[in-house]
């Protein structure tokens, strides 16, 4: 897809109680990266389905590259770095 695209990803709550979780872009210069949803509540063993947009320029040397930021209420963090190639 010329200029952006969606990608689907699942999340699962491995902790042993409910747990709220949000989530954010960072790093990304060339593209806007968004999440749906950015907040959701996982029982234990709960799977979600996260949709990733991305927008922006198209071309072959478009390369950026950040991270989608997982934080749990409890204070935990969880990085997945993310590339976005043309």
């Amino acid at each position: 897809m010329r200029g952006g695209g969606t990608a689907t990803r699942r999340l699962t709550n491995l902790g042993s109680r409910a747990e709220y979780f949000s989530v954010r872009a960072i790093g990304f210069q060339q593209h806007r990266v968004r999440m749906t949803p950015v907040a959701l509540r996982l029982a234990p063993g709960e799977t979600a389905t996260v949709r990733i947009t991305i927008t922006g320029p198209g071309g072959p040397t478009r390369l950026d590259d950040g991270w989608l930021v997982w934080r749990g209420a409890r204070g935990s963090e969880t990085r997945v770095p993310v590339a976005i190639t043309r």
